[in-house]
């Protein structure tokens, strides 16, 4: 049975702690599953379990039936919610007509801004969302952005530019208990499923190249983001290394920029040695190719997550 009326309004008032906390995730990225809920909440699924059920009871959330599984997001009165807890009218949180991809016929009337084009590609999002889970078991994301929010449009010799990453973070660079080098540590993130061929991957790379000339990065940060590509396999991460190399040269910006497939980011992990250097580009044979290791090891994950995850990707 569905709650009278401005029900919601009374039932925020009993949220606790970590249902706001749930609420604000699934407001910044909708459709999160299960698993990306345990990884930022760093919660047992047992436990989700109890502060998903109320969520559900109270009509907050709803959960989408998906290619990849079943995905949370806010409900209607949950953006009624989340726009009076943040002091934003509602029509900035919801999809509005004509701007982009419609929802199907059957949703409801109030829907969350993106969720229409997210459906559309959730095998790509559910893998940018994984990427994350991973940072987060490691303890070291700081803080990360996905959808529109990552773009940047600038002004260059005028005339207007962008680019958008498919995230942006920020990261612990060392162990916390390393103080002295505990610096923060900014990433583009281009999750790469091989569905983009050599024309858009060279117009990509411009973009960036553009950007990091222009130092439009340098409003946000004392240093330029690294640029990290996860991409299906060894001849995308080729023809991706390629065209980076030839695109970069233009640029007089500093920077890094490393690959990986997802293979080797499943296993043997995220934290280990399995990220190539495209830029600065080094003097190395295919015999003598390094790989870098870029994030700390594991020191307080959930193994049972990781795990959980590891079997999720081995079945898609």
């Amino acid at each position: 049975m569905c709650p009278q009326p401005g029900a919601w309004r009374r039932r925020c008032l009993d949220f606790s702690p970590r249902q706001w906390e749930l609420l604000s995730l699934l407001l910044a990225h909708p459709l999160l599953d299960r698993e990306n809920l345990c990884a930022h909440l760093r919660l047992q699924r047992s436990a989700l379990r109890h502060v998903i059920a109320p969520l559900m009871h109270w009509h907050v959330i709803e959960y989408y039936e998906t290619r990849v599984g079943e995905r949370y997001a806010l409900s209607e009165d949950g953006l009624r919610v989340m726009a009076a807890a943040t002091h934003c009218h509602i029509r900035y949180l919801v999809h509005r007509p004509g701007t982009g991809d419609e929802p199907d016929p059957g949703t409801p009337l109030l829907i969350p801004r993106g969720v229409p084009g997210l459906l559309k590609q959730i095998e790509h999002i559910a893998g940018v969302y994984g990427f994350f889970d991973r940072l987060a078991d490691l303890g070291c994301l700081r803080w990360w952005e996905t959808g529109t929010i990552c773009a940047r449009f600038y002004q260059d010799q005028g005339s207007w530019h962008s680019i958008r990453p498919d995230a942006v973070a920020e990261c612990q660079r060392e162990q916390p208990e390393d103080h002295a080098h505990a610096r923060p540590w900014r990433i583009w993130l281009e999750w790469d499923r091989g569905t983009m061929r050599e024309g858009g991957l060279q117009r990509k790379m411009d973009a960036y190249a553009r950007y990091l000339s222009a130092r439009e990065w340098a409003r946000e940060s004392p240093t330029p983001p690294t640029l990290l590509c996860v991409v299906p396999d060894a001849g995308q991460e080729r023809m991706l290394t390629r065209i980076a190399r030839e695109r970069l040269r233009t640029c007089s910006i500093r920077f890094a920029m490393h690959t990986t497939t997802r293979g080797l980011l499943i296993t043997p992990g995220i934290s280990a040695a399995i990220w190539r250097q495209v830029w600065p580009q080094r003097e190395q044979t295919a015999e003598t190719r390094v790989l870098l290791r870029l994030f700390p090891a594991r020191t307080h994950a959930s193994h049972e997550a990781a795990a959980t995850r590891q079997k999720k990707e081995d079945q898609r």
